[in-house]
């Protein structure tokens, strides 16, 4: 497991949980070969939650809890686009909107916005999960 796995992992986690442990990653990686090395790669990822101030870790009764500041949800993200990868995203948005013959989702490509990023994730979940589909069938 590498330290960006864990660090998706603890992403989900800190999605329903206010607090984690070492203890917890048996709760998140139900099946381990490596269990030692699996928590060795949650403690690299959340020692980068720590220099992100996103969790403090704090000391009780000889454990190491690491707490959220503030729920999760409340953490904003900045995502810098380069201008060709804004122009993708508006033509790949741009096409579907075409394909469905809807145009009220057409996005700026000088302008990208969190609902275009959305819908962008929705069209990938959709064809991820008709690829699924097509292979049970």
């Amino acid at each position: 497991m590498t330290t960006l796995d864990a660090a998706n992992h603890l992403y989900e986690w800190f999605s329903n949980h206010d607090s984690f442990t070492v203890a917890d990653v048996p709760k998140i990686i139900l099946v381990s070969d490596q269990k030692e090395i699996d928590s060795a790669a949650f403690l690299s990822a959340i020692n980068e939650y720590v220099k992100l101030e996103i969790v403090d870790p704090i000391i009780c009764q000889d454990r190491t809890y690491w707490i959220l500041k503030k729920p999760l949800s409340s953490f904003i993200q900045n995502v810098r686009l380069s201008p060709e990868t804004a122009k993708e995203i508006a033509a790949v948005i741009g096409v579907i909107c075409e394909r469905i013959q809807d145009s009220t989702d057409l996005c700026d490509a000088k302008n990208i916005t969190e609902k275009d990023i959305l819908n962008l994730v929705f069209v990938c979940k959709h064809m991820a999960n008709s690829d699924d589909s097509d292979a049970s069938a």
